[in-house]
């Protein structure tokens, strides 16, 4: 069967009768048009000149047939229910070559299939953008609409597209320049995504948008796929999916055009893995960068890159992402974590974005990544900014520790009352009170009496095991000295404008004091006053540092109780519990805190000979002293307790078992 232009002297002869003066041309005639529950099954014709269209709720089917030189779409077909679109030849049309779109019904959407395989399209061409094959598959309606999540997921196998032509336009913002094929979907299969291929296309890619519903690996061969706004505004992967981006994977995202509603995000619920190389890397990046797997655009470097053209990977409830060797660039927020998100982990780098990972309480292992500049992200340095108390980002690549200060010279108050038996030294953690102005009253001491610059938890440790020492030996003198050293926040959290040397000198004033304050009080007690420490998080580092030094007091440190020791070396000689009486398992006992090796390059473990006399307590999940990222796909893990809240949650009842174990053994040291 054969539908053309009465002009077409080539099919049928001259049937005008006109002698060739006249010749067809596209739009001469309407085409094919069916509409409301109107049947529409096309197989074998060949339609010139006028295209194919159906908007209805019955089955449509166009087969085997050559549809060409058309003004517009060549087939575009809506529908309820059964779309089959195979084995067609579409050549010589402005616009789209294809265009399927399946509206659906919720009581009859096993019905909604869509089939569009073995087609081959060419020749395509319009200013404002074209596009080979699109196909819309999200009955129920687009984002942030709810969507029909159980509607079949289209079948798009086996098509070949070429010569599809386009450009930016003028603005720069066309809809689609040159696309070979889109693919928007509620639900998008692997297997049904096969096969496709194209060559001379302007934009020689398949872009998606919608949701995965099975596990996928990229690189695929056949079309790179790309990322589109879409009407899904971006791509999906849910809880109970992953997709692995294999070493040399390079993923573009199409920035949003003024027909879009928002630039497109790679958003995780299931599992995300990047297997990247420094040789190899996994490269996430804007659709106009050139720099990396060429001119994917086909615009001749028209547009340039910026930041925020796509945004970025979100990382919603349940979702993980394990990222190594990626190259993430040009997004406006490069990772976001919502809250309920699994710990994650990145390695790589991360540039050309204003926003590197914004995480409040979830756990981010961003160590040695490179942030395009040696000072780091920001607040740290000038890099892209991190937020959230679980990032953990030093040490990054360049990052280069700052010298130990030179001890500045103490006042350390004269004891006007008895020298104790036993002074309890206690350092408060990153930020706890006082901070700032605060600290100005108490001038140049190395030390105050009283509880009141311990912090929280130290402050119940050091009393309890006050009450416990008092219980073995009744007779004993035992008196607080805090430590008012800066114990300044950690940069960038609870909105900090610390610097990283800032922060790294503020550790090691609290160490120095703590030296300073034994020294004083053994200068002017004599070595028969013993020493007990409590530190929690900061304070429990200073300590740790202090402890490690085999020039420190040791013969006079009765006891150390650590919560939430960043110095923490993998499987320490000194007790380790995870909570109160339970000792540290694999998970928390073989994991370092993020200081361990972090300002000298190596572990600094608690010296042997002090190691019998310090309590150490961890959570599990603790990103500060048990620094690790379990996969969520392990069995047995519970992924909700890895988060920045389990470095802040230590309970009273944990404090006092602490207490209680190092109470004891200084008691128990004192003589009867």
């Amino acid at each position: 069967m054969v539908l053309t232009s009465l002009k077409d002297d080539s099919i049928g002869g001259d049937t005008n009768g006109d002698g060739g003066t006249t010749n067809p041309a596209p739009g001469d005639w309407n085409g094919i048009n069916m509409r409301e529950a109107g049947i529409l099954n096309l197989d074998r014709a060949l339609v010139r000149y006028g295209h194919v269209t159906g908007e209805s709720t019955s089955p449509l089917s166009v087969t085997n047939s050559r549809i060409e030189h058309t003004s517009d779409y060549a087939l575009e077909l809506s529908s309820s229910k059964e779309i089959v679109v195979t084995g067609n030849t579409i050549a010589h049309t402005a616009g789209i070559g294809i265009l399927v779109t399946q509206t659906g019904h919720a009581a009859d959407i096993s019905r909604s299939t869509t089939t569009v395989t073995n087609n081959n399209v060419s020749d395509v061409t319009d200013y404002y953008g074209g596009a080979g094959i699109i196909v819309n598959a999200a009955p129920g309606g687009f984002a942030p609409s709810p969507p029909y999540s159980n509607s079949p997921a289209p079948t798009v196998t086996g098509n070949t597209v070429t010569g599809v032509t386009g450009s930016y336009g003028n603005d720069g913002r066309s809809w689609l320049p040159g696309i070979a094929m889109q693919v928007n979907a509620n639900n998008l299969l692997p297997s049904k995504l096969t096969g496709n291929t194209g060559t001379d296309n302007t934009t020689n890619t398949l872009e998606l948008s919608g949701t995965l519903r099975g596990n996928w690996t990229l690189p695929a061969t056949g079309l790179p796929i790309s990322i589109g706004p879409g009407p899904n505004r971006g791509f999906t992967v849910p809880s109970g999916v992953t997709l692995t981006l294999n070493s040399g994977t390079i993923l573009k995202f199409r920035s949003a055009t003024r027909f879009d509603s928002d630039s497109p995000a790679l958003t995780v619920a299931g599992t995300l893995n990047a297997n990247g190389t420094s040789a190899q890397p996994v490269v996430l990046t804007s659709l106009k960068d050139d720099s990396i797997g060429g001119d994917t655009n086909g615009d001749g470097g028209t547009t340039n890159p910026a930041p925020g053209d796509w945004n970025g990977i979100n990382v919603g409830a349940g979702g993980q992402v394990l990222a190594e060797g990626v190259d993430l660039r040009y997004a406006s927020t490069a990772f976001t974590m919502d809250a309920g998100s699994y710990a994650s982990s990145v390695s790589g780098r991360i540039v050309f974005s204003p926003h590197g990972i914004v995480a409040g309480d979830s756990t981010v292992d961003a160590r040695n990544v490179d942030w395009g500049t040696p000072s780091g992200p920001a607040p740290y340095g000038t890099g892209p900014s991190v937020s959230g108390g679980g990032v953990l980002v030093l040490p990054w690549a360049g990052f280069v520790a700052p010298p130990e200060p030179t001890p500045p010279s103490y006042d350390a108050p004269i004891v006007t009352t008895d020298c104790p038996q036993v002074a309890v030294i206690g350092l408060r953690g990153s930020g706890e009170s006082p901070q700032g102005s605060s600290l100005e009253q108490y001038g140049d001491r190395s030390y105050v009496s009283g509880t009141e610059l311990f912090g929280t938890d130290s402050s119940l440790i050091a009393a309890k095991a006050k009450q416990r020492i008092l219980e073995l030996r009744p007779n004993a003198d035992v008196q607080f000295f805090g430590i008012p050293y800066a114990a300044l926040p950690v940069p960038g959290v609870g909105g900090s404008d610390v610097t990283t040397e800032q922060y790294i000198n503020s550790i090691y004033e609290g160490s120095m004091m703590l030296w300073d304050t034994m020294h004083s009080l053994t200068e002017q007690c004599g070595s028969s006053t013993k020493f007990m420490l409590v530190g929690y998080s900061q304070g429990a580092l200073a300590i740790h540092i202090e402890i490690a030094d085999p020039n420190t007091y040791a013969s006079q440190i009765l006891g150390v109780a650590l919560l939430a020791d960043p110095g923490k070396v993998s499987n320490p000689a000194e007790t380790v519990w995870e909570t109160d009486y339970t000792a540290a398992a694999a998970g928390v006992a073989d994991k370092a805190g993020v200081f361990a090796r972090l300002l000298t390059g190596d572990d600094e473990p608690v010296l042997a000979t002090l190691a019998s006399r310090t309590i150490s307590m961890c959570h599990r999940g603790d990103p500060i002293c048990a620094a690790t990222i379990p996969s969520a796909v392990s069995t047995g893990v519970n992924m909700a307790l890895y988060n920045f809240s389990q470095h802040t949650n230590y309970t009273s009842a944990e404090d006092i078992s602490m207490a209680l174990w190092v109470g004891t053994r200084v008691g128990n040291a004192l003589p009867q």
